[in-house]
């Protein structure tokens, strides 16, 4: 277990394993946690057991023509969604494990080139296996960050970042 003294407004970073045993093994998440304050305690588990599956329909606004692909991100998993032929909107079949009856729901959109162009969050979505769940709500910008790391050695061919920011309820 690592602590550390948080300013107002700073960050915490953790490396979090799949094989919950160590970072020597499995595959490493880097996870970074923006605007924590004194106080906050954040726990980062592992929950090994086979999870529930749930598969719904999700459909969304799209976003500017720029915008190539779109994914989804919820506290339980990720999926893509296929534009329609009218333009107006995305959707698709998504399938996801170990969710609850609600999940907090970002869409990621992209351009062409990979970029991220900008999103849209929803907190508190229901969803139901074999459901339809319908966002509404305006896209906001993307912003940039940078990120240095060090490998440690020739083992580690892939690096994932994910930057979380809590949001009021």
């Amino acid at each position: 277990m690592a602590r550390r003294r948080a300013r107002p407004g700073g960050s915490g970073t953790s490396v979090a394993s799949s094989s919950g045993a160590s970072t020597n093994s499995g595959r490493n998440e880097l996870l970074t946690y923006n605007g924590v304050k004194p106080g906050d305690h954040i726990a980062v588990t592992r929950v090994l057991s086979p999870l529930r599956p749930v598969s719904f329909v999700l459909v969304a606004p799209t976003d500017s023509s720029a915008a190539t692909s779109y994914q989804p991100h919820t506290n339980c998993g990720t999926a893509g969604l296929g534009v329609s032929a009218s333009g107006a909107q995305v959707g698709g079949a998504v399938r996801l494990r170990g969710c609850g009856a609600a999940v907090d729901m970002l869409i990621e959109t992209f351009d062409a080139t990979g970029r991220s162009l900008s999103s849209l969050y929803q907190s508190d979505v229901a969803i139901l296996d074999g459901g339809r769940v319908e966002l509404t709500g305006t896209y906001l910008p993307a912003h940039s960050k940078t990120f240095s790391y060090h490998t440690g050695g020739p083992d580690r061919s892939k690096i994932e970042i994910s930057s979380k920011t809590p949001v009021e309820r």
